[in-house]
């Protein structure tokens, strides 16, 4: 239902979980994104190409990431980093 409400959002986590939330989206809500973050430097330089919808977004570093944003990250991996990472750019849980 949020996802309606926003005009475009980011979603964080340009891995596994980031890339099936986006598939997994019904086609008006995949519009509405404008680009994903990560940690991870190789996907900061490649970006995100996906095939089935024919785009390519950026991938920046979390450190710039702005609300509003969808986190999909596997917290059994990233837990404590992402924990860290979340108050060092403003946001609450």
């Amino acid at each position: 239902r949020v996802l309606s409400k926003w005009p475009q959002f980011s979603i964080w986590g340009a891995g596994r979980d980031g890339k099936d939330f986006y598939n997994n989206l019904r086609p008006e809500f995949r519009d509405k994104v404008v680009e994903f973050y990560d940690i991870d430097a190789k996907k900061i330089k490649n970006g995100y190409h996906n095939i089935k919808v024919k785009k390519t977004y950026p991938v920046r570093h979390f450190s710039q990431a702005k609300p509003p944003l969808v986190i999909c990250v596997a917290l059994n991996r990233m837990e404590e980093e992402l924990r860290a990472n979340i108050p060092t750019l403003g946001l609450k849980e």
